[in-house]
């Protein structure tokens, strides 16, 4: 969840920054990848808006994503239980409902 960094945050705000608008993205930069997909299960917020689903990728995991198709395909697969975990919960998730088996 924090990519074992002491303060993720400006990570993340850099990484993303460079996706642009569109609702499903990838760029690859200095072994850090930038992802993002429309949640695969069609969530919607309560506005109706589908969820967009962010994340930052290091390493092997980056280097092999050749595609915003690719990195949802191999990410989604890695945090999908937690998220299905944690949507219907009335409350905000625990560190616990937010594991990974991954």
């Amino acid at each position: 969840l924090d990519g074992g960094l002491a303060d993720p945050l400006p990570e993340y705000e850099s990484a993303i920054a460079r996706l642009g608008d569109g609702p499903m993205a990838w760029h690859l930069a200095d072994n850090r990848g930038a992802l993002r997909f429309p949640d695969p299960d069609r969530r919607r917020d309560a506005a109706g808006r589908l969820i967009p689903h962010e994340f930052v990728v290091f390493g092997d995991l980056a280097s092999g994503i050749q595609s915003a198709a690719d990195g949802q395909d191999l990410v989604w697969h890695l945090v999908s239980a937690a998220y299905d975990r944690v949507w219907a919960l009335d409350a905000h998730p625990s560190a616990a409902d937010l594991y990974f088996d991954g």
